[in-house]
C-alpha cells in the first residue's frame, strides 16, 4: 500500500464519512419534500407524493387540496423561476400551497448567525453580569450582536442626541 492510499483511507474517507453523517444530522431527510416547491422540480415522477407527504405533516393543510393545487400550479409558474417569484405568482386563492411556500422561503438556510449569537451570549452574560436585569442584556446582546452597525455610528451625534433629550441635571 502506498503512503497516499494509506493517507486517502486514514484521514480522506474518515473526514468524509463525519462530514456526511454531520450533514445528515443537522438537514433532516424531511426537508428534502420542500425541494419540489421548487419550479424546476415541478416534473419530478414522485413530485406529487412528495408534495402530499410534506403537507400531510401539517394539521391544518389537507393533502389532496395542497397537490391538487401543486397540479394546477404547473400551468402559471413558469419552470425557471425562483421560489420566491414561484410563491409571488401564485394566485391568493391558493392558500393551502401558498402556506408551504411560506415555510419553504422562511426556513433558515443555516444556523451560523444563531450560532453566532449564543456564542455572543456567554461573552456577554458572565460570571460578573449574571445579575443584571433582562433589558440590559438585550440591549448589551443587541450591542454586540450588531457590532458593524454600532462602530459605524458618530459619537457627536449620539452625545448630541442625548443631551437634547431631557435636561437630566438633578437638584441636591
Amino acid at each position: 500500500m502506498s503512503p497516499l492510499d494509506r493517507l486517502r483511507i486514514q484521514y480522506y474517507f474518515l473526514v468524509i464519512d463525519r462530514l456526511l453523517g454531520e450533514l445528515n444530522e443537522r438537514f433532516p431527510n424531511e426537508l428534502s419534500d420542500f425541494a419540489f416547491l421548487d419550479p424546476t422540480h415541478f416534473s419530478t415522477v414522485d413530485g406529487e407524493s412528495r408534495i402530499h407527504q410534506l403537507a400531510s405533516r401539517y394539521e391544518q393543510l389537507d393533502a389532496d387540496v395542497v397537490v391538487g393545487q401543486w397540479r394546477l400550479a404547473h400551468h402559471f409558474v413558469p419552470p425557471g423561476i425562483s421560489v420566491l417569484e414561484a410563491y409571488s405568482q401564485l394566485p391568493t386563492s391558493y392558500v393551502q400551497l401558498r402556506f408551504l411556500y411560506q415555510v419553504l422561503l422562511t426556513l433558515p438556510v443555516t444556523t451560523a448567525s444563531v450560532e453566532r449569537a449564543f456564542s455572543k451570549l456567554t461573552i456577554v452574560k458572565s460570571k460578573l453580569r449574571s445579575t443584571m436585569s433582562q433589558d440590559r442584556l438585550q440591549a448589551l446582546m443587541l450591542a454586540t450582536v450588531e457590532k458593524d452597525i454600532l462602530l459605524g455610528l458618530d459619537d457627536s451625534d449620539l452625545v448630541a442626541r442625548f443631551a437634547s433629550r431631557a435636561d437630566r441635571r438633578m437638584m441636591l
